[in-house]
C-alpha cells in the first residue's frame, strides 16, 4: 500500500518535466538520401557481381555444350573429322569424350565402307561380265564397262536413267519384273541390238533392297559365241554323219549285192569292187581331214614351226598332181622368184595347204584348162596364189566357201570325191601359223586362192 502510493506521486512529478530538443528538417533529408544512395549502391554492386558471376557460371557450363552441339552437326555434314576440343573435366567433359569417340569410329567405319566400295568397284570394272545396278524405279545406279560395252551405253553418265532408256533389249523389263515378285533370282536369255550388231546375253537378276522398292543387280553374259559354236556343232554332227553315211550306204548296198550272187558275174563283180574301193578311199580322205582338223584344234598338239624354203614344195606338189593334170590336160606352171622364199611355218602343214588348194583347182578346171602357181613376196610376207580357169564361185558363196562341209555344188563336189573340209583346213592352219587366206572368183572365169605367210626373218623374232 504504502509503495503503491509512492510510484504514483513519483509519475505525476516527472510528467509535469518536458524536455526540448530540436535538429533541422534538411539535415535529416541529407542522412536520409545518403543513406538510400549507400543502399542502392551496395545493391547495384550485389546485382551485377551476382550477374557476372552467374554468367561466368552459365559460359563455363553451356561453351562445351555448344561445341558439341557444333561437332555433332559437323558429323551429321559429312566432315568426320571434327572433334570437341578444350573439354572440362566434369561429366560434361565425360559427355564430349565419348562423343569424340563416337567420331572416331564412325571416321574408321566410313573409311572402311569406302575402302570396300572401291574395291568392289574395282572388281566389278574388271569383270568379263557386265553388272548393271537399277533402284526400285528401275533407274541405272551402277554399270560397269563391260556392261556398257554389252548394251551398246556410250560413255556417258547414265545414272539415274531408266535402263530401256539406254538399250534396245526386248524382256529387260519382265527380267526386273520377275526377279522382284519372286525374290529370287530370274534369269532369261535376251538379245541385245546395238551399233555392232545384235548378240545373244544371259542374264540374271537378284533384288535386293527392301522387300517394298527393291532394287535388283542384273548380271549378263554375252553367249554369242557360245550359241554360234552349239550351232557349229550341230552342222558339224549332223554333216559328219551324213558324210560318213552316204558311202557306208553305198558300200553296204555294194556288199549285199555281191553276197547275194554278184560277186561271181563276171560282167559286174569287178565294176562293184571299183565303186566299193572308190568310197573306202572317200571314208579315208573324209576321216584323214577330221583328224587334220582335231590336231589343228587341239592345244596339246601344236605345229612344229620352223625356217623353210617354199620353192622345193611347191615342185614336189605339182610332181604328185602330175597325172591328175595330164589326165584332164591340164597346162601347170609356177611362177616364182629366183632364190630361196624362207617362210616361218610347219613343213606338213603348208604342205597340205598347197596340196588341198592344187587338188581343187585341178578337180574344178575342166580340160585343157590352165593351173598356175605364182610365188612372191610383199614387204614382210610371202605370197602363194594358186589359179585356175575352172567353173568359179558364185559371188554370194565366197564368204562360205572357208566353212565346214560347205559345198558350192553339192552333188559335184561328191561326184569329184571331195569331203567340204579341204577349205577349212587350209585356213585354220594358215591362221595357225599366223598367215592369211582369201580368195577371189567369177563364175564361169576361174578362181584365185592368196595364202599369205610370214617371211622367215618376221615369223622368228
Amino acid at each position: 500500500m504504502f509503495r503503491s502510493r509512492f510510484l504514483w506521486k513519483l509519475f505525476v512529478a516527472f510528467a509535469f518535466v518536458v524536455l526540448v530538443t530540436s535538429i533541422p528538417l534538411t539535415e535529416i533529408e541529407n542522412q536520409l538520401g545518403s543513406m538510400r544512395a549507400r543502399i542502392l549502391l551496395g545493391a547495384g554492386i550485389g546485382s551485377f557481381v551476382a550477374i557476372a558471376l552467374g554468367l561466368l557460371i552459365a559460359q563455363r557450363t553451356t561453351a562445351p555444350i555448344t561445341r558439341m552441339i557444333r561437332t555433332a552437326e559437323e558429323l551429321r555434314e559429312g566432315r568426320f573429322g571434327a572433334r570437341v576440343l578444350d573439354l572440362p573435366t566434369d561429366e560434361i567433359g565425360v559427355l564430349g569424350d565419348a562423343l569424340n569417340r563416337l567420331g572416331e569410329e564412325i571416321t574408321r567405319r566410313i573409311a572402311r565402307l569406302w575402302d570396300d566400295e572401291a574395291q568392289l568397284r574395282a572388281m566389278l570394272a574388271g569383270m568379263a561380265e557386265g553388272v548393271v545396278a537399277v533402284d526400285g524405279e528401275d533407274r541405272v545406279v551402277f554399270a560397269n564397262e563391260a556392261a556398257r560395252t554389252l548394251l551398246g551405253i556410250g560413255d556417258g553418265d547414265i545414272r539415274g536413267k531408266r535402263l530401256w532408256e539406254l538399250a534396245r533389249i526386248a524382256d529387260f523389263d519382265r527380267l526386273i519384273s520377275e526377279a522382284r515378285t519372286t525374290g529370287g533370282t530370274a534369269r532369261r536369255e535376251l538379245t541385245a541390238v546395238s551399233d555392232g550388231g545384235a548378240s545373244m546375253l544371259a542374264a540374271y537378276a537378284h533384288p535386293f533392297g527392301p522387300q517394298s522398292a527393291s532394287g535388283v543387280v542384273v548380271v549378263l553374259h554375252d553367249i554369242t559365241e557360245l550359241r554360234r559354236l552349239e550351232r557349229v556343232r550341230r552342222d558339224f554332227v549332223s554333216n559328219v554323219s551324213h558324210e560318213l553315211k552316204t558311202p557306208l550306204t553305198s558300200i553296204r548296198g555294194y556288199v549285199e549285192t555281191l553276197l547275194s550272187g554278184a560277186l561271181h558275174d563276171e560282167q559286174n563283180n569287178e565294176r562293184f569292187l571299183e565303186k566299193i574301193d572308190k568310197h573306202v578311199n572317200r571314208l579315208d580322205h573324209l576321216v584323214s581331214d577330221l583328224l587334220s582338223l582335231a590336231r589343228l584344234e587341239s592345244q596339246g598338239d601344236a605345229l612344229q614351226m620352223e625356217d623353210l624354203d617354199l620353192q622345193p614344195i611347191l615342185q614336189q606338189a605339182l610332181g604328185a598332181h602330175d597325172a591328175a593334170a595330164r589326165e584332164k590336160n591340164l597346162e601347170c606352171r609356177i611362177d616364182a622368184p629366183a632364190g630361196p622364199v624362207r617362210v616361218h611355218g610347219d613343213p606338213e602343214a603348208i604342205t597340205q595347204v598347197i596340196d588341198n588348194l592344187l587338188s581343187n583347182a585341178i578337180k574344178y578346171t575342166a580340160e585343157q584348162g590352165q593351173v598356175s602357181l605364182k610365188l612372191q613376196r610383199d614387204g614382210e610376207w610371202a605370197v602363194l596364189e594358186v589359179k585356175d580357169t575352172g567353173v568359179g564361185i558364185p559371188a554370194e558363196d565366197l564368204e562360205r566357201v572357208f566353212e565346214r562341209f560347205y559345198r558350192v555344188d553339192k552333188a559335184r563336189s561328191r561326184d569329184l570325191g571331195g569331203t567340204g573340209l579341204g577349205l577349212s583346213i587350209v585356213k585354220n592352219m594358215v591362221q595357225a601359223m599366223h598367215g592369211e587366206v582369201s580368195v577371189e572368183s567369177e563364175l564361169g572365169t576361174g578362181s584365185c586362192f592368196r595364202v599369205r605367210l610370214p617371211l622367215a626373218s618376221l615369223g622368228t623374232r
